[in-house]
């Protein structure tokens, strides 16, 4: 330990340790929203067909969040693209073209967001699969402070109240939380006119 005078007063100065530093924020939830797309697609490279954009939604613990929205591009195995798995066809998200949102949750908003996570049917969520008309493929995650995590996959997503109200809450939460940060997003009437549990 080294001593410093400091206008004749002793004053201690303890070197700096790592582990004094703030633990780095964490990752409480995060919604992948993709707008729903044909099965069956007709690739042309000379003209590819129009991907409306998806987005991703993060909030961290202490209520940063940050909000993306990306167009994702075909790719295929036989042209040398490079593409995330081993079908033949399969979806890229575009960097290039995405645009990125920050703002924060205040205490009241994040506190609202914890009781949300933390319901007993939150905990317990789960996931499905529609082929009727949908409005999107969504995918969940939750993490919370005791470790715990819950995932949640839709695809062809249908907000059917009786079905998953967990879902539905969580999905619009978040649609709620982008509309504050992103003035182009608007709330879906089926979020507007939802019930409330």
């Amino acid at each position: 330990m080294g001593l410093v005078l400091l206008g004749g007063q002793e004053s201690c100065q303890w070197p700096s340790s790592p582990f004094s530093k703030a633990p780095a924020p964490r990752q409480i939830f995060e919604v992948d929203s993709a707008r729903q797309r044909p099965l069956v697609i007709t690739y042309n490279p000379s003209n590819p067909p129009a991907i409306l954009p998806d987005s991703r939604l993060t909030v961290l613990d202490d209520g940063e969040i940050l909000y993306r929205v990306s167009t994702w591009k075909i790719c295929s195995h036989k042209d040398g693209k490079n593409c995330p798995d081993l079908s033949s066809w399969g979806y890229r998200w575009d960097d290039s073209d995405e645009q990125v949102f920050h703002g924060k949750l205040d205490a009241p908003q994040l506190e609202h967001l914890r009781a949300l996570l933390n319901r007993d049917d939150a905990k317990r969520l789960g996931g499905y699969a529609n082929a009727g008309p949908a409005v999107g493929d969504f995918r969940v995650s939750i993490n919370r402070a005791d470790g715990e995590r819950s995932v949640g996959v839709v695809v062809g997503f249908q907000p059917l109240w009786n079905l998953s109200p967990p879902l539905t809450d969580l999905i619009c939460e978040a649609k709620v939380i982008a509309q504050g940060v992103a003035a182009t997003e608007s709330l879906p009437d089926w979020c507007k006119n939802r019930p409330r549990h």
